[in-house]
């Protein structure tokens, strides 16, 4: 299986009309992970994504927080973790990953 890049991605073309300004992208097999560098990446395996729709540009700072004010959501970073999750963590980290959010929020 050759490497691939977006860029060399095709478009599908769905029955349902993509939502305004997303395209769709057809989905592919590809290799995830890596035998060569950290060793929580391997091994190395194949992994089946199906056909999904993307912004067609990237989501400015402004587009999120208003969508973060909207909503509510909270990142990954700002969710404190289950130690149960994470047996041996060393308790005095065991905080958010980021105490002072992009949008703002303290």
């Amino acid at each position: 299986m050759s490497e691939g890049t977006l860029a060399q991605t095709q478009l599908i073309s769905t029955q349902a009309a993509p939502p305004l300004g997303m395209i769709g992208i057809e989905g592919r097999i590809f290799r995830m992970g890596s035998d060569r560098h950290y060793p929580e990446e391997a091994p190395v395996h194949r992994v089946n994504v199906g056909e999904f729709f993307i912004d067609r540009s990237p989501v400015t700072n402004g587009q999120f927080r208003k969508f973060v004010n909207a909503t509510g959501y909270l990142t990954f970073a700002e969710i404190k973790p289950n130690p149960k999750d994470y047996p041996g963590a060393l308790p005095h980290i065991a905080g958010p990953a980021r105490s002072n959010h992009a949008c703002g929020r303290r």
